[in-house]
């Protein structure tokens, strides 16, 4: 098994030299040790000139390539195809996007210093975002990023298992919904994941070639990694795991573990340290100045990690909702069954669940490497989350992608090695995965890209993404107001006030020519960072009242929520307001959302009649 030679999901054997690359038609770098032997083509003769032969294997690269460029190029189409469609924003993009429009002028200490996941600020910020839509402009950065994902995840898959293994990852890579969907949006988490298989794949380069250079190119994907979402820390253990399961120093016994972690010190010890060293003194850097603002500036610093993750070990948060532990993780692992259920599909989760264990028979080093990752991060976000956010278990998709690869494959090879009627049926796996894709992940997509609204997702994404601060009804609304009469006094656009949640962020939902074409004005929003506490109706009432004696009847935006708890924040006061309301019209989101309802507010005073103040009336 793990410390023989090993046959991999192809059938062919391959010995485990630090994780040599098996056979296949692309030749890497060869291994330590190789005395630089160069063997030709069987086809070629000693007669053939040298250039001849040069131009055949350069040939032969070439040819092995096109279906790895393929597949990439079929990668990005799907992740950046209609990417600005009919999907809008949520909030966490245009916060994202707000911070990648400021951070490289380093105006805002708190978004350029803050290491929580401001990689992401930075790279979206090279692209000279707009203080509106297209959409396409910061998603799409992002979608590009998501190619190193791709391209590591390939090279993990074969110096791992296959060629054949790779191809088939980045196949189901693809159309997988549990990346598809996050990676079309403009989060941190698919950068991160990006660097999770990145490292994981360098990891195993350093394995192949412990030098110091090596060890420094580890050390900067950590520190990547890390900047992209503070929540891998757990995923720092990595490469100490690739030296303990896959190296030619790896632990083979329980028995005489002191000589066996010597012996692993000696091989690996440069290249372990130069990465961690590295890290360690960035992130001392980063991690010092930010404990720096935090005392000299503590109401300004907003926390590295958002606090649900967190409040799940406290008790004494409202936000946890005074669940137990025992409630909470049953809360949390249930979220991460409907992520399995609603963006694995039952088929491909079921197909998962049988061929696992074959290939953790076959290769169970390499399949405890790939499900430690796994287990690391999930286990972290199930445990300590208060209220699981599902992108959170994206990073590792990659890891999953790899393998669910390689346990068809050797759930295939399993049924060939068998006599009688499994080998007849030896096709059944592929066939299963290729079902899936045609009945489970194309489909998915095919909403993804005309009407998202229609998706099945998780309770969770569901409601971030379509119920709640999202850009669904306001974008509606504002584009509506553009288009009506200017009924205010001193202005030569129409003014709409903003009583909603993000209302500064409006501007990002709409196209450069409504943006134009009308005034948003906001109250304010927060009275303080920590709690995000909502200022009280006289102090954001007296703005719209300042508004309506300075300009005349204005256009008003309300969220009106369906729970009466929560609209004690944004509900109309006919106590403080000085005007009256005419309904105009309401805005729904989709799946029962908060709903938009637009108004006119005329000035006391103003003599009205025949008013309708709500769709009742």
């Amino acid at each position: 098994m793990g410390d023989s030679p090993i046959m991999n999901t192809s059938g062919k054997q391959s010995v485990n030299q630090n994780i040599l690359s098996p056979v296949s038609n692309i030749v890497l770098a060869p291994p330590l040790g190789h005395t630089g032997e160069v063997t030709s083509h069987p086809t070629s003769s000693l007669h053939q000139p040298h250039a001849v032969t040069a131009d055949y294997a350069g040939l032969r690269v070439f040819v092995g390539l096109l279906p790895v460029v393929a597949l990439l190029l079929g990668f990005f189409f799907v992740r950046a195809h209609v990417i600005d469609g009919p999907m809008p924003y949520f909030v966490d993009e245009i916060r994202h996007i707000e911070r990648g429009r400021i951070v490289w002028s380093f105006s805002d200490t708190q978004t350029s210093t803050t290491p929580g996941k401001f990689l992401l600020y930075y790279w979206i910020g090279l692209f000279d975002l707009p203080d509106h839509l297209p959409g396409w402009m910061a998603r799409t950065p992002v979608a590009l990023f998501t190619l190193l994902g791709a391209a590591g995840t390939f090279a993990l898959a074969r110096l791992m298992f296959s060629r054949q293994t790779a191809l088939l990852a980045l196949a189901i890579l693809g159309v997988f919904p549990f990346m598809t969907f996050y990676e079309r949006l403009a989060l941190s988490d698919s950068m991160t994941a990006a660097l999770v298989v990145l490292m994981a794949w360098w990891s195993l380069v350093v394995l192949r070639q412990p030098t110091t250079k090596n060890g420094l190119i580890l050390g900067v994907l950590l520190t990547f990694m890390l900047a992209a979402k503070i929540l891998a820390v757990p995923l720092l253990i990595m490469p100490i795991l690739a030296v303990i399961l896959l190296s030619n120093h790896r632990f083979v016994s329980r028995f005489n573990l002191s000589q066996q972690s010597l012996d692993a010190w000696r091989a690996y010890h440069k290249p372990l340290l130069a990465a961690f060293v590295l890290t360690g003194i960035i992130w001392g850097v980063l991690l010092g100045f930010y404990k720096y603002r935090q005392l000299t500036d503590p109401a300004g610093t907003s926390p590295i990690v958002d606090r649900y993750l967190y409040e799940g070990v406290r008790s004494n948060l409202h936000m946890a909702q005074q669940l137990s532990v025992s409630g909470r993780l049953i809360n949390n692992l249930r979220r991460t069954g409907e992520v399995v259920f609603y963006l694995w599909g039952p088929l491909l989760a079921g197909l998962t669940l049988i061929s696992l264990p074959i290939l953790g028979k076959k290769q169970w080093r390499e399949t405890a490497f790939l499900l430690a990752g796994v287990v690391l991060l999930w286990g972290t976000v199930i445990f300590s989350a208060g209220r699981l956010t599902t992108r959170y278990l994206m990073p590792v998709g990659h890891l999953w992608v790899i393998l669910i690869a390689a346990g068809v494959l050797a759930l295939q090879s399993e049924m060939n090695q068998r006599q009688g009627r499994w080998r007849a049926f030896a096709w059944i796996p592929l066939a299963v995965l290729l079902i899936w894709g045609i009945t489970f992940g194309g489909p998915f997509y095919n909403k993804l890209v005309e009407n998202p609204a229609e998706l099945a997702l998780p309770e969770r994404d569901t409601y971030e993404y379509f119920q709640n601060q999202t850009g669904y009804a306001v974008r509606d609304v504002l584009q509506d107001v553009a288009q009506m009469p200017i009924i205010s006094h001193d202005t030569n656009v129409p003014i709409v006030f903003g009583m909603v949640r993000t209302c500064s962020y409006l501007g990002n939902h709409i196209s450069e020519d409504v943006y134009n074409h009308l005034r948003i004005v906001c109250s304010p929003e927060y009275t303080e960072w920590p709690g995000r506490d909502w200022p009280d109706n006289v102090m954001r009432y007296t703005y719209l009242n300042n508004l309506l004696a300075e300009h005349g009847p204005v256009y008003l935006m309300i969220e009106e929520f369906q729970e009466e708890r929560d609209n004690r924040f944004l509900q109309i006061d006919p106590r403080i307001l000085q005007g009256r309301l005419e309904w105009v019209a309401t805005y729904h989101r989709p799946h029962d959302g908060v709903q938009v309802s637009l108004y006119i507010v005329h000035p006391q005073g103003q003599i009205m009649s025949n008013l309708r103040p709500s769709p009742e009336n």
